[in-house]
């Protein structure tokens, strides 16, 4: 197998090269969301090093291989998707966050108010991981305006933020911190 070089020079000009398609400004809104689902990655891969619970890292791990996933899709020409093996996501991805959602939140104390994030290392780094993932489903709502985006991976990430949020109160919990509540 030839290795890959990390430099091309090809996009010197402000362009990229989508996977086995075009080239495309690095400004253009598809570019803009698998980017922000990137960094989401990285805001995961963070959190994952600083939280204390093997079951959360090993969750966050696995969820790095879904955005991976979701990247590979974003960054594939339509056309191409099917015909080139991108990996899926299907339904059962996001049912299976709703379960995880359900698991945590069976273990944390009711919540009826806002509360102050990251009150841990561990806590903020998924709060952190969080707002990205809600930035990238604001650049996926704002590419699906202009290009299809598959349903399901819109779900998929408004659901992940919701599982980010949960894992942080749960960090905040086994560590012994009770939700701080906001006051106006």
């Amino acid at each position: 197998m030839e290795e890959i070089k990390i430099y091309t020079r090809a996009g010197d000009t402000g362009t990229t090269g989508l996977f086995r398609g075009p080239r495309v400004s690095k400004s253009s809104t598809r570019i803009q969301a698998y980017g922000t689902v990137d960094e989401l990655n990285s805001s995961v891969a963070i959190a994952k090093n600083f939280c204390n619970h093997k079951d959360v890292k090993k969750l966050l791990e696995r969820l790095q291989y879904k955005l991976m996933n979701i990247t590979s899709i974003l960054a594939s020409e339509l056309s191409n998707t099917a015909k080139e093996n991108i990996p899926i996501l299907e339904e059962a991805d996001v049912t299976g966050l709703e379960h995880c959602i359900d698991f945590f939140t069976n273990q944390l104390p009711p919540l009826d108010q806002f509360i102050i994030s990251g009150q841990n290392q561990a806590g903020a780094t998924l709060d952190v991981a969080r707002t990205v993932c809600r930035r990238a489903e604001r650049q996926l709502v704002s590419l699906a305006e202009s290009e299809p985006v598959s349903p399901i991976i819109q779900k998929f990430i408004n659901r992940l933020s919701d599982l980010l949020f949960v894992l942080e109160r749960y960090e905040h919990h086994q560590a012994g911190i009770g939700d701080i509540y906001w006051k106006k």
